[in-house]
């Protein structure tokens, strides 16, 4: 199978998925799509994952000084591999032409990921919605067969509330007086 493939479990459970999940043939697409671009930036079969050092390298190493560098190995008139001036400028036109292509896939993530949360949105505010539906209707005499559905859909639909942390020995979480260090 090629790596732009997308393997689909072939179970009951997977082909059931598939047909009630109308977005998953899409979702598919493009993530084969999405795949095949990835293969475009493989440059070898299995590299080798840059080191911390070599990334913090990179991410120092602004494309000013790759212009400058080549400019003084030019001037410089230093011969060999180490001030190929012309590999140098070839550097830097990937580097100007590349980021623009991570910019557009930045952007790319971040409209994934608002469609995403608009969806979830709607979601959202259609089970509170609901729920409030459900606190009126309960207190009827016809909700009461309803009441634990509606008690686990408040349980999953309320986070529990963030605790404080506990406070070390000797902490003083009260105002703090300015001048207690001076006085004596």
């Amino acid at each position: 199978m090629a790596s732009n493939e997308i393997a689909v479990p072939n179970t009951t459970a997977a082909i059931e998925e598939a047909a009630t999940n109308r977005y998953l043939a899409e979702a598919l697409e493009e993530l084969a799509i999405l795949r095949g671009l990835a293969e475009k930036y493989i440059e070898d079969p299995d590299p080798r994952p840059l080191t911390p050092a070599e990334r913090r390298l990179v991410r120092l190493t602004s494309a000013e000084a790759l212009e400058r560098a080549a400019l003084f190995g030019d001037a410089a008139g230093v011969g060999g591999s180490l001030t190929n001036a012309e590999e140098m400028r070839d550097i830097n036109h990937y580097l100007f032409a590349k980021l623009r292509v991570r910019d557009e896939a930045a952007t790319l993530l971040r409209r994934v990921d608002d469609s995403i949360a608009r969806k979830t949105l709607r979601g959202a505010r259609l089970a509170r919605t609901l729920y409030n539906i459900g606190r009126v209707y309960v207190k009827s005499d016809a909700g009461n067969a309803l009441k634990p559905h509606v008690d686990e859909l408040q349980r999953s639909l309320i986070r529990p509330r963030r605790r404080k942390a506990a406070a070390l020995p000797g902490d003083s979480t009260g105002p703090v007086d300015p001048g207690a260090a001076t006085k004596k």
